[in-house]
Formats: structure tokens, sequence, C-alpha cells
């Protein structure tokens, strides 16, 4: 299993608490293109000065080892806007031919790991 995942992705506020987005994720020898379900949400959260937050990504390409792979990406996540660090937990459901990704399933016969962006700038 990949320890590490990287993402590229472009935000666009549609109002003050929600956006689209669009973006590669990079896992290893492989990478997939996201695009948001609908429109994710960010507002405030119980902790003074953060932010609490989810998305729905829809897998639109799969590359390298993600060849084929098509599904969702549901993203929870905090941002601490003063400090600029963002923490996220994906949770992906998604399938490449003969290969299924889950962190919810015990038939999964290669998990898909966990990207976590630590800076926002």
């Amino acid at each position: 299993m990949l320890d590490e995942a990287s993402s590229i992705n472009h935000v666009t506020f549609t109002t003050e608490s929600t956006f689209t987005e669009t973006g590669t994720v990079t896992l290893g020898d492989g990478a997939v293109d996201v695009t948001t379900v609908g429109v994710g949400t960010l507002g405030p959260s119980a902790e003074a000065g953060v932010l609490q937050g989810a998305v729905v990504w829809r897998v639109t390409e799969g590359r390298g080892a993600f060849a084929g792979t098509m599904g969702i990406i549901t993203v929870n996540f905090v941002l601490r806007p003063a400090n600029g660090t963002f923490e996220e937990r994906p949770t992906p459901a998604a399938t490449a031919s003969s290969r299924s990704y889950s962190t919810s399933t015990a038939t999964t016969s290669a998990p898909m790991p966990i990207p976590s962006r630590k800076r926002l700038r």
C-alpha cells in the first residue's frame, strides 16, 4: 500500500460556502482525474478559527496503475486559514477492470491509498 499521494486541484467558489473542484490525484505510479459531483460545502466548525467541509468527487479518468478506474471519492476536510493547514480524509470507492478499490469492503484486492494535503497556499 502506498503511504503518500499528492493532488493538484482547481477550486471555484460558487457561493460563500459552496464550491466546485477539478483536479488530479497522483498515487504512486498512477493518477486519477476528478471532478465535483454537485457542489462541495465549507463552513464553520465547533473550533474557533477552523473551517470544515465536504466534497464528493467523480473519477473521470485513471492513468498508469489506475487506467480504467471509475468511481466516487468522498472527502471530508478541515481548513485552518490562520496558518494555511489543510487536512483531508478521502474515502474512495472505485473499480478498475479486475481490481476493486474501497476502504469499506472486505473484497478489496488492492486498497487505494488515502491522499493528504498538509499546506494550502
